[in-house]
């Protein structure tokens, strides 16, 4: 993994805030910023899994898997899963639809 394409991304949790009316919004809690490396999904395996939503997805390497290791940690935990975070990536939103040791795949949304 090369310094040049590392590129900051920011992780982010969503919490639910109530407001004086009883409805909920969304709010943000910043985690950690991590630098990451993208790639496009570009494989016939990855198109059979992902369908048409391939263009809106990418996959995110952190240098020494340190994004990987803390979402991993998060897969089968009831109280704080991984649907509960997104990512801000080159000035979009995304939302995780993968994690393995090795890799995170998001979708933009």
């Amino acid at each position: 993994m090369l310094i040049r394409y590392l590129k900051s991304a920011d992780l982010k949790k969503i919490v639910p805030q109530k407001q004086p009316n009883g409805s909920y919004i969304s709010t943000y809690e910043d985690i950690k910023t991590y630098k990451v490396q993208s790639e496009e999904l570009t494989s016939e395996v990855d198109a059979q899994v992902y369908g048409a939503d391939i263009s809106k997805i990418i996959r995110l390497k952190s240098p020494l898997y340190e994004l990987e290791n803390y979402l991993y940690s998060k897969l089968n935990n009831t109280e704080d899963n991984i649907s509960k975070y997104v990512i801000f990536y080159n000035g979009s939103k995304y939302k995780i639809k993968a994690v393995s040791l090795f890799k995170v795949d998001v979708e933009r949304l």
